[in-house]
């Protein structure tokens, strides 16, 4: 049997010291090697603990500090332990590395990036914080955020501490907007980002203004034009034949641009007036009905068997012209699309969230890619069907638009050879009875 290095030293001294007691040798010679091996021991045992002591000191030291001389295993040890310090340094130097490198790279957003703890105190921040809210670095960390950025809406939107996103002015220009995104993390935590949107609501509200305002002007050239041509058909000599024909299509075409016109007034109203504090009770069943009526002449020309599901007692506060264009475009919708012959099911009852109207068609139905943009201004799944039906490709934009007004949301289900249904949800808050609110 062969003994570790480690305990070959002080097992020998051992057995050198109890070999004359085992003997029996009691005279001096024997007792001076009994003290001699007590001396060597001690010294063993003092010399281990102070290369105990060095491997301690060389620990609390910094990591670019050489190991201290040694020797025999003490020397592995001391190398195995600087190898595994440099391989620490390396770590970390990439760590502060990566760090530095994110830093910069955050620094460098436009958007200003806030981490927040659970109770809403600011831990960091980048460079764009000074920019658009007027924080300071270092001195702002541990502060609260809603008593530096002071708004009413952002106070309750911390509080809610959800995701979602909110436009609030800028603190420190109250000319810019704001729009503020949270991302809530683990441990309580969030992440705030803030970004300038000042530029592109001035390009929508831009754009909102130029559709408003060329539509205004499109409207009485064409008006003017349509009249001319009805003038024209009812001319002799221009009521037969090839001219008649070419009339007919003029007169087709006028009365398609002057539905796109009447829509894109109908959207730039939507989008620009804001809505009344109060309204007046609608009785959506009679709206259906009297729609109906009103493309009556379109239903029967197809032939549509047409199922109603209403209820005369459910009431909605909103304004008439808002719920004209839901229900209207909805069941002109359906009735533009559905087959000859085939069924058109419209229903307006109460469900636990408030109330829902549902036009539901038989027809050739939507392939799901085209279904997130079906609300899209001039968005047509066939441009040539489209075409045909006279569609303008605003329908729904306009449906979607004024559904928003009332907080309620259009839902869109439709499988190709199977129809679509199109549900609007109204919330509980908009339903009255059939007397005007106080």
């Amino acid at each position: 049997m062969v003994l570790p290095a480690s305990l070959a030293g002080p097992l020998g001294f051992a057995l050198l010291g109890i070999l004359p007691a085992a003997l029996g040798c009691t005279n001096p010679v024997c007792r001076g090697l009994e003290i001699l091996v007590f001396l060597l021991l001690v010294f063993w045992i003092g010399w281990h603990r102070s290369q105990v002591i060095k491997l301690q000191h060389w620990f609390a030291a910094p990591d670019n500090v050489l190991p201290p001389e040694a020797s025999g295993q003490w020397e592995e040890l001391f190398s195995i332990g600087y190898r595994w310090r440099k391989g620490e340094e390396q770590q970390r130097h990439r760590l502060r590395q990566t760090l530095e490198q994110l830093q910069q790279a955050m620094d460098a957003l436009p958007d200003a990036l806030l981490l927040l703890d659970a109770r809403g105190e600011m831990l960091w921040g980048n460079r764009s914080t000074a920019t658009l809210l007027g924080l300071q670095w270092p001195m702002d960390r541990g502060q609260s955020l809603d008593h530096l950025v002071r708004h009413p809406r952002f106070r309750a939107f911390i509080e809610q501490g959800e995701a979602g996103t909110l436009q609030i002015p800028s603190p420190v220009a109250p000319q810019k907007t704001l729009e503020v995104s949270r991302f809530p993390l683990p441990q309580g935590d969030s992440l705030m980002a803030f970004r300038d949107v000042s530029r592109l609501l001035q390009l929508e509200q831009m754009r909102r203004d130029f559709v408003a305002n060329v539509s205004h002007e499109l409207r009485s050239p064409i008006t003017v034009l349509s009249g001319f041509i009805e003038t024209l058909q009812e001319t002799p000599g221009c009521n037969d034949g090839e001219a008649a024909s070419y009339l007919d299509l003029m007169a087709q075409q006028t009365t398609r641009m002057q539905s796109l016109v009447a829509n894109l007034l109908i959207l730039a109203r939507l989008e620009s007036e804001a809505l009344p504090r109060h309204h007046e009770p609608v009785l959506l069943s009679g709206l259906i009905r009297q729609t109906l009526g009103a493309l009556q002449e379109q239903s029967q020309s197809k032939a549509l068997r047409i199922e109603l599901e209403l209820d005369d007692s459910l009431y909605i506060c909103a304004e008439l012209v808002d719920l004209t264009s839901i229900v209207r475009n909805l069941i002109e919708n359906a009735i533009s699309y559905t087959p000859a012959g085939e069924r058109i099911r419209i229903s307006w009852t109460r469900n636990p969230e408030g109330a829902l109207f549902i036009v539901e068609d038989s027809g050739s139905g939507i392939a799901p890619e085209h279904l997130p943009r079906l609300t899209e201004r001039f968005y047509r799944v066939d441009e040539g069907r489209a075409r045909g039906s006279g569609g303008t490709g605003l329908g729904l934009s306009i449906v979607k638009h004024a559904a928003a007004r009332y907080d309620a949301r259009l839902q869109i289900e439709s499988q190709p050879g199977l129809g679509s249904t199109f549900r609007v949800h109204f919330p509980k808050a908009h339903l009255c009875r059939g007397e005007v609110p106080d």
